[in-house]
């Protein structure tokens, strides 16, 4: 085409509040070098806008959406009403500069050319946020920092873009499956279009020409860190339904270039400055610019679950059809018998997994098959003793038996006796879980111990009933209330009201072996310079294919062997310590010596489930007692029992917490101590090794089935992580850390919640 095509501007307006905007977007179309052919005006489903533009601009084509509701219908309303040979789009709080449709007109003169787009400039009702990366300016609609130059591209940008008529009619309009609806931050539409134009029509060329430029209002509420988060979500959403629709090599070949150039260039020169000149608006970018991918790629993954929902379920984690399991525990020496026996359910369970000891020290864990008639004690020792000769199981526990005596010796010669113990349990809004935890601490063979309950800002007070009606006098159980959320924050309610030497935490949805605080202590007197001991986790059921994948993928078991941890010990030899501190323990089973959970201010509050962060406040603390130069104790004997999430939606809520947790716990090392940075970076390889090749540590245990969808989810909470904490950090500016030796004077242990007041 070597004449200048004709072309028809259609503007898509769907709300009077925009009155003003559209007003001002159809006079700079008047106003054109080059006069238009027509200008359209279609109007997304709103009966009274429609009505008013009709009185009021008598010489353009005004057009009603009848289709489906949303950006998308309107403009193909537009479309179907067009009679020039380019279709041009311009958005109704956009005004293009007087020699717009000139410059994009001018690339039509090539025959192979489908689609021209021009530049997006930010018009910004007030001042642009300093913490607003340039790179992200698509999130309001704008041309970002970092976009090609004038050439081909992939798309182009909906505020300012044109296509040939000829590719509707062969093709049709925008897909009303995506786009956005009415302020709904969705988009893409313009994005599937033209890869879509560009697979049925091999060698045409889409088009970008800077020259021309529209200036796109940015209101106020576009410049909230909400917005841009609800934008960046949207946006990962958006390119998941395109991927699915064109495939993801053409879906996302650009957003690879984006993530992998662009934004770690332009995150390298913001932290330069924010190192040289210290400039707290360059490292917010450089924060928003990690959210802004993470938040993306949460969209991203959580629309590819949700759609293949609509394929199939979640796979189990076997080929065989999912079966409940009996989880158990035996000891060698008495092994008992097992039935399968599912009480007032009905049934039997035909599988149990097995928690195997040797005189109470963990020997290993085996799957044992049980037939209807069960496996009495007979039956059982022989099925063990094959285990051993099979290599099932090991040919002893690890450590002695004598053990735990010898270290409950030198906890008792350390502070004249077995020290007391608080177990502090924090919980919301879970008053069966909780009673069944605390009676099961209750029944702990220790000596000496009392219960310290924290309601952490609960909707109810059945917290407050269940503590006061079944733990009254004499049941050595306290009740506290902290109404600011966060498991951190719980935790450092409890330690204001711990008068113990030693302090134990775990949670809510736990049962704990009899033993259990016994030994935990005996953990501390390992070595004098003992800080915090750590234990197992078993499952307490599998019952469903969710509790099974956790138990199979998560780690919350972290071994056999009884493990020492210090900076220069003998035989630490991991590349990442003291950095994965998730293999020092769990929150769920931890316990600390008062003292030096005080010395390091408690914990971080920007931290832990109830935050933004989501996790990371127990790996925190593990990471301060090490680098802090005291020792850690991994004791397998002290058990406890976890009710993992039984449902597909929880699983996935948790492997995200998992990963935002961890970067979160590693972005606080750093923000504490910047010189850490050097250390973390030396250790990068091995980071990346640990987390995502095949033949790792932590990703060998997963089983052949596990939904790679758990995977994605938990490295796109990897990605938020560090963002999330600046922004939980930022959020929870106010609480202040434990003052170091803080404490309430004593109050008796049996003292109940009446007495105690709110």
């Amino acid at each position: 085409m070597n004449v200048r095509p004709s072309v028809s501007v259609v503007i898509c307006c769907y709300t009077e509040d925009r009155w003003d905007d559209l007003t001002a977007a159809i006079s700079s179309v008047r106003m054109q070098t080059v006069p238009a052919y027509e200008v359209i005006v279609a109007v997304d489903h709103a009966p009274e806008l429609l009505r008013r533009v009709r009185e009021t601009f008598l010489d353009v084509t005004i057009v009603e959406n009848n289709a489906a509701r949303g950006l998308s219908g309107a403009r193909n309303a537009g479309i179907a009403a067009a009679r020039g040979d380019v279709v041009a789009f311009l958005d109704d709080d956009a005004v293009a500069v007087a020699d717009w449709l000139e410059h994009l007109c001018e690339p039509y003169r090539s025959p192979s050319v489908v689609a021209v787009g021009g530049r997006v400039v930010p018009r910004w009702d007030d001042a642009r946020p300093a913490w607003f990366p340039p790179e992200f300016d698509w999130v309001v609609g704008c041309t970002y920092a970092g976009h090609p130059g004038e050439g081909p591209v992939r798309n182009v940008i909906g505020a300012n873009m044109s296509f040939r008529r000829s590719v509707f009619t062969e093709l049709g309009g925008f897909d009303d499956r995506i786009g956005r609806v009415a302020a709904l931050p969705a988009g893409c539409e313009e994005t599937e279009l033209c890869i879509r134009v560009r697979q049925r029509r091999p060698g045409s060329v889409v088009w970008y020409t800077p020259s021309a430029i529209v200036f796109h209002r940015v209101r106020a509420e576009r410049t909230t860190f909400a917005y841009f988060r609800a934008r960046c979500l949207a946006e990962g959403a958006s390119k998941t339904r395109v991927s699915r629709l064109v495939g993801s090599r053409d879906g996302l070949s650009s957003e690879r270039s984006y993530t992998t150039r662009t934004l770690p260039q332009a995150a390298l020169r913001d932290a330069r400055v924010a190192v040289t000149d210290r400039s707290r608006s360059a490292l917010a970018r450089v924060a928003a610019r990690a959210a802004g991918v993470a938040w993306a790629g949460a969209g991203f993954a959580a629309a590819r679950v949700t759609l293949a929902r609509t394929d199939r379920a979640l796979p189990v984690p076997e080929e065989q059809p999912f079966r409940p399991a009996l989880v158990t525990q035996v000891d060698m020496v008495m092994p008992g018998g097992i039935t399968g026996d599912r009480g007032d359910t009905g049934g039997y369970y035909s599988r149990a997994i097995v928690l195997v000891r040797d005189r109470g020290r963990p020997r290993g864990v085996i799957e044992i098959e049980i037939p209807p008639e069960g496996l009495d004690a007979t039956r059982l020792e022989q099925r063990l003793r094959e285990a051993v000769v099979n290599q099932e199981l090991p040919a002893s526990a690890p450590g002695s038996p004598g053990d735990n005596a010898r270290a409950l010796f030198s906890m008792s010669s350390m502070f004249s006796g077995l020290p007391p113990v608080t177990v502090v349990v924090a919980t919301r809004d879970r008053p069966e879980a909780l009673r069944r935890c605390v009676d099961s601490i209750l029944a702990s063979d220790y000596p000496d111990f009392d219960v310290l309950i924290v309601d952490n800002a609960p909707d109810s007070i059945a917290t407050q009933r269940v503590v006061s009606d079944v733990y009254g006098p004499g049941q050595r159980v306290r009740y506290v209330r902290e109404d600011t959320p966060g498991l951190a924050c719980a935790h450092n309610r409890a330690l204001l009201d711990v008068h113990t030497p030693i302090v134990a935490f775990t949670d809510d949805d736990v049962v704990v072996d009899q033993d259990w605080l016994s030994q935990l202590v005996a953990g501390f007197g390992i070595a004098p310079d003992v800080g915090c001991v750590t234990g197992m986790i078993f499952p307490l059921e599998i019952e469903t294919p969710a509790q099974e994948l956790v138990e199979r993928s998560v780690g919350f078991n972290k071994g056999l062997e009884r493990r020492l941890w210090r900076l220069g010990g003998a035989g630490v030899t991991d590349p990442l310590f003291p950095y994965a501190a998730g293999k020092f323990g769990s929150g769920a089973n931890m316990a600390f010596r008062t003292d030096v959970l005080r010395s390091m201010g408690g914990f971080d509050p920007a931290l832990g489930t109830g935050t933004r962060a989501r996790g990371g406040d127990d790996l925190a603390a593990f990471f301060d007692v090490v680098s802090s130069g005291h020792a850690l104790v991994y004791e397998p004997a002290a058990v406890v029992f976890h009710a993992h999430r039984r449902d597909e939606d929880g699983l996935m809520r948790q492997a995200f917490g998992y990963g935002a947790g961890l970067t979160a716990y590693l972005t606080k090392t750093v923000v504490n101590r910047p010189r850490r940075v050097y250390e973390i970076a030396s250790r990068v390889p091995a980071g990346v090794w640990y987390a995502f090749a095949r033949g790792s540590e932590k990703n060998a245990r997963l089983p052949d089935a596990y939904p790679h969808a758990l995977v994605v989810r938990e490295r796109v909470g990897m990605l938020a992580g560090p963002a999330l904490y600046m922004w939980s950090r930022y959020a929870t500016r106010h609480i202040e850390r434990l003052p170091v030796g803080a404490v309430r004077q004593p109050v008796p242990v049996a003292t109940a919640v009446g007495e105690r007041g709110m």
